[in-house]
């Protein structure tokens, strides 16, 4: 799986930049996060996230971009995922560690690219991928 490795900020202004799927993975030092994280490397889970150009990230429950992410979000349990549409809404959140496998996750992530193209452009044009706009972003502020 290829993680996007920016700031959550950065993260964020991509996914709204190409209108994107947002998906943020709360990870702890449990052996539930280390199932999910597995999960992701599952080749029909990493291609279904690649095809559909949804920038995904995870994040670290010991750090502060997890406090400042559960300032929002509420309530954020360890390990979860969180599937964010184009508006910041969750469109579908999994959080039951001691289940994750693939097949949910693929389905989840199947529902959520559903959900959020259904009220986006997302599938009308071929969007970039997070690096290709993070690259003309810094060319853009080099003119």
């Amino acid at each position: 799986m290829e993680w996007f490795e920016g700031s959550i900020n950065e993260a964020i202004k991509i996914a709204k930049e190409k209108d994107a799927l947002f998906i943020v993975v709360i990870r702890g030092n449990a052996d539930s996060s280390k199932r999910l994280l597995n999960c992701f490397d599952d080749k029909a889970v990493a291609d279904k996230i690649k095809q559909s150009h949804a920038v995904a990230i995870t994040i670290d429950a010991e750090s502060q971009t997890y406090i400042q992410f559960a300032q929002i979000y509420q309530l954020v349990p360890v390990p979860s995922v969180f599937f964010i549409g184009s508006a910041g809404y969750p469109l579908e959140v999994l959080a039951d560690g001691e289940k994750f496998s693939s097949s949910p996750l693929l389905t989840s992530l199947e529902n959520s690219i559903e959900k959020h193209r259904s009220t986006t452009n997302v599938g009308k044009s071929d969007p970039k991928t997070p690096t290709e706009i993070k690259e003309s972003n810094k060319d853009a502020t080099k003119k």
